[in-house]
């Protein structure tokens, strides 16, 4: 076994900040969570405390946690977001650890999760991709280098596959948002949330198109308090449905105005015109075909 302060794990995290022992027979745990290079917000995290989940806890907007483990047991922390591959550590503060004083500090976790690739086996990650450990001899927590060597073997391959795949996805990402700041330079505004939306797909942790989208909302709903004040001047079908199009670039603009007795409600409809993509929103906020179908449908008088 070495210190972890000698460790370098090139797979998919590493361990950089601080256990710490606290007066309470316990070890505060201070970590971040990633999609490299974004920071994950509202991770789950699962803490199971001798096989039982204990502890539930998310990461913050900034990716950080913290966590606060009684000593004397075996804990299996688990980290998990929708859409991404789940990953654990095994921390094992029941075996020698009697006598420990509290002046020790083990470096803190940097938890990088990644987002499932169509078609791959993860199931080698039912297993801890680490595991930490007390050393009496040396007095200190250190990982199990016997099974991390042979853990960090077994997914080489796997590790492989996901960092091509996460050099499309960020290409991909960075084409996205060249196309919309060019969109939201020009003013067109809807086109330029389209492409921001379309950059998230690859990278969902990204903050950049996040911000964008909340500025284009607000832009947008202030253009839309104008249009609401002038709507009753819109001559407005028999079944309440204004509709008008037109084209912006390469893409058509569907817009329907949907009017009952207490309130108006403005829909768009974005297609592109060399491909089958579409995209819905209500209000400016996006919406699924089946929604825009239900609640924009023309019914005949």
């Amino acid at each position: 076994m070495k210190n972890v302060k000698n460790i370098n794990l090139i797979l998919l995290f590493c361990l950089l900040n601080l256990f710490a022992f606290s007066a309470d027979n316990s070890i505060k745990i201070n970590g971040t969570v990633y999609e490299v290079p974004d920071l994950m917000s509202d991770c789950n995290i699962v803490v199971h405390k001798n096989g039982i989940a204990s502890v539930y806890a998310k990461s913050k907007e900034d990716g950080t946690f913290n966590l606060s483990l009684e000593l004397g047991y075996k804990y299996m922390i688990e980290f998990s977001q929708g859409g991404y591959v789940t990953k654990k550590i095994s921390v094992d503060t029941k075996t020698n650890t009697q006598g420990i004083s509290e002046d020790k500090s083990v470096n803190e976790l940097v938890i990088d999760l990644f987002q499932a690739v169509p078609g791959e086996n993860y199931d080698i990650l039912d297993n801890p991709i680490a595991k930490i450990v007390f050393d009496a001899e040396k007095g200190d927590f250190v990982y199990d280098m016997d099974y991390n060597e042979k853990i960090q073997a077994k997914v080489q391959d796997l590790w492989n596959t996901v960092y091509e795949s996460r050099n499309i996805r960020n290409k991909n990402f960075n084409k996205h948002m060249k196309l919309a700041d060019k969109k939201f330079d020009n003013e067109e505004y809807v086109n330029a949330k389209v492409g921001y939306i379309e950059a998230l797909l690859d990278r969902p942790m990204a903050k950049k198109p996040k911000e964008k989208i909340k500025v284009i909302d607000g832009i947008l709903n202030a253009q839309e308090n104008n249009e609401i004040a002038s709507f009753d001047a819109i001559e407005i079908s028999s079944n309440g449905i204004q509709e008008e199009t037109y084209e912006s670039g390469n893409k058509i603009i569907l817009k329907r105005y949907v009017q009952d007795e207490n309130r108006s409600t403005k829909y768009h409809k974005v297609s592109h015109k060399y491909n089958e993509s579409e995209y819905y929103f209500r209000n400016n906020t996006p919406i699924t075909k089946v929604i825009w179908e239900l609640e924009t449908e023309l019914t005949e008088n």
